[in-house]
């Protein structure tokens, strides 16, 4: 088997259809597809089951209790039988040579990871800032490992598991990252770990991956847990930093600024309600590790948000970020 393909699904039912048949015609034929529906309620379920009926030969349907999205992908992982494992979720779609176009990326350059780009509303939105090719050895540390976490200055490799292609046993041997099996940031958990893990990767410019932004889903979602959760994946990141690449260890201290970052941005900017905005705002001011982070890399960001983060910060002023996110949120 060349390549296994995951699809986590909940409550998707209305999207299935044109995921499934972007999966079901893919030009590489030595494929299987895994589906794994976590315990969705509104008919997902049966309706992956009457697709596996047709396609008895390709699609594989896991059921399960509801744990969550990264519950889901695991356990696809861990039925999978391919010499690559793909990702999609449930209301995105791929192009039909997407993963021709991966494995053959993959086995003629016999790499452990293949990244590939993203597409919204059919515009590339998912460009790396590096060149295209092989990377292995000092290459692939220098531009690739030594930059998976951001900072101010760079964005390194998309954190999405889904424009990619990994050999088995990268993600299989990198499980153990997510044992805690968290509803929040699943890539972040197991990325850090198969990207540190790889000895040569390929990366291509072009884009097979549709990705759908959509409301409800995970990246639009409120979250009173979300500091909490932020901070889980970050200790788990450096478990994988300490495991792995050492020397990445301030490097990801900075990175928590990112994660201040969307923070605001989901709790605060795009929440309507102003004194839930305020509360939001507290909550993250008034945390030791965020304060800490701010006090050592809070003013090398020039961005506005972060220059009223720092004042609020500064004033012990939580109403003051809250309202400079009414501000931003009426700019879009």
């Amino acid at each position: 088997m060349k390549v296994s393909i995951i699809v986590p699904v909940y409550n998707v039912k209305e999207y299935l259809r044109k995921c499934l048949d972007s999966l079901i015609n893919q030009t590489l034929q030595d494929i299987e597809i895994i589906v794994v529906d976590d315990g969705s309620t509104d008919g997902s379920g049966d309706f992956v089951d009457s697709y596996a009926m047709y396609y008895p030969s390709l699609i594989k349907v896991i059921h399960k209790e509801n744990g969550g999205l990264m519950s889901a992908w695991t356990t696809g992982v861990r039925a999978s039988q391919g010499d690559y494992i793909g990702f999609i979720d449930s209301d995105d779609s791929a192009s039909l040579d997407m993963y021709e176009k991966l494995y053959g990326y993959a086995s003629d350059y016999d790499v452990d990871v293949v990244i590939s780009n993203y597409l919204i509303d059919g515009k590339i939105k998912g460009s790396h800032p590096i060149a295209e090719g092989k990377y292995e050895g000092e290459m692939l540390n220098k531009t690739i490992k030594e930059h998976i976490f951001p900072s101010f200055y760079t964005y390194g490799i998309s954190m999405s598991r889904m424009p990619k292609l990994f050999r088995r046993n990268i993600i299989i041997d990198n499980l153990k990252y997510t044992a805690c099996l968290s509803k929040t940031f699943e890539d972040r958990y197991i990325m850090p770990a198969a990207i540190l893990s790889a000895q040569s990767i390929y990366y291509t410019s072009d884009a097979y991956y549709n990705w759908m932004m959509r409301e409800g889903s995970n990246h639009s979602m409120y979250k009173t847990s979300l500091l909490d959760d932020i901070k889980r994946v970050y200790n788990v990141q450096h478990q994988v930093v300490q495991d792995k690449y050492p020397a990445l260890e301030e490097k990801w201290e900075e990175a928590y600024m990112d994660f201040i970052r969307l923070y605001v941005f989901r709790n605060i900017i795009r929440v309507k309600d102003i004194q839930t905005k305020i509360k939001s705002a507290k909550v993250l001011l008034s945390d030791e590790l965020t304060r800490t982070r701010l006090d050592k890399y809070g003013y090398r960001d020039k961005s506005k948000m972060f220059f009223v983060i720092m004042w609020a910060y500064r004033l012990k002023c939580p109403t003051l970020l809250a309202l400079f996110s009414v501000i931003a949120s009426k700019k879009g």
